[in-house]
């Protein structure tokens, strides 16, 4: 045999075989390469060096064979230890029990359950393995001959065990006609399921019924084991295809999965992968690549598990929060602070939406409700604004009405009262409040050109002006409060008193800003005489505040004195203080009509 026969088998047995049972065979191919190897030696050079590059292979070969027969025997090692430690526990508890066989019927049901325990627990074919098994059959068998019962009943039950027995050795008998070693196999293992269930027959007739059990299941054994050795190949074939799908497994396994659509998805994944290794059927190393399967399996699900058990926790949270949610949306369902409210049902409302959703029994109650009060709130808030666009058709007509008043008033007849009478329509227009939307450009615009052309018809100049203006707001001012007039005259010096001093600091800082024109500066220089002109403007509004604060420092208020007193004294201090400075005041042919504020 070449040397590159033997790699290929050794990689054959690596990959596909089990090194275990084909020790042997890895010995002899050892051996024979070792000796191919020490023949090519004296040899050419270019042989010597081609055989040691395939030495280095078949080197690294055996290496990863031991490898994994190290691993196979520390794994079954393992397994071992575990089977004997269960064994040994079960033959303790057995001794137990054939030591304190009071209760006959508790007594029976507990060599049940160690029979049961006993079977589950997997076999040993070591020597301590078979020395155990002797133990525990001579104890069973102790039990069942030395137990302290009605004989009879012993008796019919060793009876029944042998009915039971004999009847299983008749199927084992009839598996024989079986053609298919699949179906063999199968009707083996649920015969032998039920050999080991029938328990102990009666003392005389227990070795002939274990030898021919042992007769007969020799045969079958040896047919099945026949069958699958002539199959090795096709069975390592799917085997591969059995790894293969334990490695999607865990490919799906180890995805990081954040919702319910991909649970679903990734389990109907694990769940087709399932159905594939059912149709792929038996293979080599069945047992162990099952087991590999069934783990990865069972992590994928006890994922999926931890992932809904922490969702629940979640929902359950959330459906507290949303309590919290529902109840403060309650509390301010009534506040007809439309604006704030709104901003505020706006923002428990987001709330809501980014929160998640809570337990499925309450989410669908819990947002009825919580939707129930916000409805509330907004339907509130929609009758309000619709009444409230009744109101400002009202609002319309009486500033149509009091435009009306505008456009009627004579101007020549009595100046003065028509001054005034502008100033409360002027008044009055804010006092009335909003109109329809599409109507406040139109009567805007009504509005000012009749107060417009009141005021150019009354052709005052700046002192008339000013008088009226500040008599009137005086006026209006005391006629409000009458019982607080001394203090209403205060406040209105301190509002004097806070203009001048603002003026002052304008003229002052403008004529800094004359300073940089130089001393030479041409009086026409544009720049120039504007900031000259607003000089002499603020002087003039200074000078006409210093007439204001005169006229009020005059009035005298005294204890008991009536609002109409109060009129007259205003009125001619007012007067007295205009005159005097009224040569100084600035001209103008006519005063600008107020703001109409909407």
């Amino acid at each position: 045999m070449k040397e590159q026969q033997i790699i290929q088998r050794l990689e054959s047995i690596l990959y596909s075989g089990n090194v275990l049972k084909a020790e042997g065979e890895i010995e002899r191919l050892k051996n024979a390469y070792q000796q191919l190897y020490a023949d090519k030696k004296g040899k050419d050079v270019d042989l010597l060096v081609q055989a040691g590059d395939d030495k280095q292979q078949f080197d690294e070969l055996l290496n990863k064979i031991y490898i994994k027969k190290e691993n196979i025997l520390l794994k079954n090692k393992h397994q071992r230890e575990l089977i004997l430690s269960e064994k040994k526990e079960i033959v303790r508890d057995l001794k137990k029990m054939v030591q304190n066989q009071e209760n006959i019927t508790k007594s029976y049901d507990q060599i049940k359950e160690i029979q049961q325990r006993w079977e589950k627990s997997g076999r040993l074919t070591n020597e301590e393995g078979i020395d155990l098994q002797n133990e525990y059959n001579y104890h069973v068998d102790l039990f069942f001959h030395n137990i302290n019962i009605n004989k009879e009943l012993r008796d019919l039950d060793y009876q029944k065990n042998l009915e039971n027995k004999r009847s299983v050795l008749e199927k084992m008998e009839g598996l024989k006609d079986i053609e298919d070693v699949r179906q063999l196999e199968g009707a083996w293992k649920r015969v032998m399921s039920e050999w080991r269930s029938a328990g102990p027959v009666p003392w005389e007739l227990k070795d002939e019924i274990n030898g021919k059990f042992q007769e007969y299941n020799a045969g079958i054994k040896t047919k099945i084991d026949s069958y699958y050795e002539s199959r090795r190949e096709e069975l390592n074939d799917k085997l591969r295809e059995k790894i293969a799908l334990c490695e999607k497994v865990n490919e799906i396994k180890d995805k990081e999965i954040s919702n319910n659509r991909t649970w679903k998805v990734n389990t109907e994944s694990v769940l087709q992968i399932q159905k594939q290794w059912r149709e792929i059927g038996y293979s080599s190393e069945n047992e162990s690549i099952w087991t590999v399967f069934k783990n990865s399996c069972d992590a994928f699900f006890e994922k999926k598990r931890q992932f809904f058990e922490e969702l629940d926790a979640k929902r359950a949270e959330n459906t507290e929060i949303k309590r919290q949610l529902i109840a403060q949306a309650d509390s301010i369902k009534d506040d007809n602070n439309w604006k704030v409210t709104t901003e505020k049902f706006l923002k428990l409302q987001k709330d809501w939406k980014d929160l998640g959703p809570a337990t499925l029994s309450e989410e669908p109650k819990l947002w009825n409700k919580f939707r129930g009060i916000c409805d509330h709130f907004f339907n509130a808030k929609r009758n309000f604004f619709t009444s409230l666009d009744d109101q400002q058709v009202k609002n319309l007509e009486e500033k149509e009405k009091l435009i009306e008043g505008i456009v009627g008033l004579d101007i020549e007849e009595k100046p003065e009262e028509a001054f005034r009478f502008l100033k409360e329509a002027s008044s009055k227009w804010n006092e009335i409040g909003f109109v329809p939307f599409d109507k406040k450009d139109d009567i805007i615009q009504k509005y000012r050109t009749a107060m417009e052309e009141k005021y150019k018809q009354l052709k005052l100049n700046e002192g008339q002006r000013r008088k009226l203006e500040f008599e009137t707001r005086i006026k209006h001012l005391v006629r409000g409060e009458e019982d607080n007039a001394d203090r209403i005259i205060n406040v209105e010096k301190r509002r004097i008193r806070d203009k001048m001093s603002k003026l002052r600091e304008d003229i002052q800082q403008y004529e800094n800003n004359l300073g940089f024109f130089g001393p030479n500066v041409d009086s026409s220089n544009p720049m120039f005489k504007e900031v000259n002109d607003k000089i002499k403007r603020l002087k003039g509004q200074l000078e006409n505040m210093r007439t204001q604060l005169k006229a009020v420092d005059n009035i005298d208020l005294e204890a008991g004195e009536t609002g109409e007193a109060i009129e007259e004294a205003v009125a001619e201090n007012i007067e007295a203080g205009v005159e005097a400075t009224a040569e100084n005041a600035p001209e103008t042919t006519t005063g600008d009509a107020p703001e109409a504020e909407e």
